[in-house]
């Protein structure tokens, strides 16, 4: 399993995903609503000058099988930064086989995709 970040080349590919966890949420009952999003709108809003979020794909045998959609915060009280995992998606045949990912932002934190479904997010300070 490889993980790599989307490039502007993958609009498509990340709309396909947005619509594939679409549908799992909405038969989970997680969302009824209607998909506003469109190719036009990732493009701009993750491949412009001030990217608003980023995007992670999990491949095996050179296919794209997961993604993960995030972006950073910060928090006044704490007075530092975090991660915020907006989206994860795996295909259905794929789940539960496992992969592993670092991101790093600055010195502060990872995303780590672990074989058993968990994400943690670390922050390297405290080890």
């Amino acid at each position: 399993m490889k993980v790599r970040s989307a490039t502007p080349d993958d609009v498509s590919l990340i709309f396909s995903f947005i619509q594939k966890k679409s549908e799992f949420d909405r038969n989970i009952g997680a969302f009824s609503g209607v998909l506003q999003v469109s190719e036009d709108k990732i493009h701009k809003t993750l491949f412009g000058a001030m990217p608003f979020s980023y995007i992670l794909f999990a491949e095996f045998s050179v296919h794209e099988v997961g993604f993960a959609l995030y972006g950073f915060r910060y928090s006044s009280f704490a007075g530092q930064p975090s991660l915020w995992l907006d989206d994860l998606y795996v295909d259905d045949k794929m789940r539960s086989q496992g992969a592993e990912v670092t991101e790093q932002h600055g010195n502060q934190c990872f995303l780590r995709w672990v074989p058993w479904a968990d994400i943690q997010l670390v922050d390297k300070a405290d080890g």
